[in-house]
């Protein structure tokens, strides 16, 4: 499993939209869907990543997104693509 901690994804949103379907599921997939459990925690949570792809709001739960299952070296290119994306290095 990759696993990225990715911030800020609307910043991202052309990127990620126009990314091969295998990264851009990562994203707009189910898994890791927020459950709302702050619900149960008196309404705080302060690991949820929300931010709209596809005209969706998307809400994520922080300790399980960003896992790409089985990445292989004919992915490399797009892993890189998208690690560069969130992480430019400094200008």
């Amino acid at each position: 499993v990759l696993r990225l901690f990715l911030n800020q994804v609307d910043k991202h949103r052309e990127f990620i939209e126009n990314a091969r379907e295998y990264i851009k599921t990562v994203f707009t997939g189910p898994r890791g869907n927020c459950e709302h459990c702050h619900n149960d925690k008196d309404g705080v949570c302060k690991f949820r990543k929300s931010y709209t792809l596809e005209n969706r709001l998307i809400e994520k739960c922080n300790g399980i997104v960003f896992e790409f299952f089985e990445p292989d070296t004919s992915k490399l290119k797009e892993y890189m693509a998208l690690f560069t994306e969130f992480f430019p290095g400094r200008r």
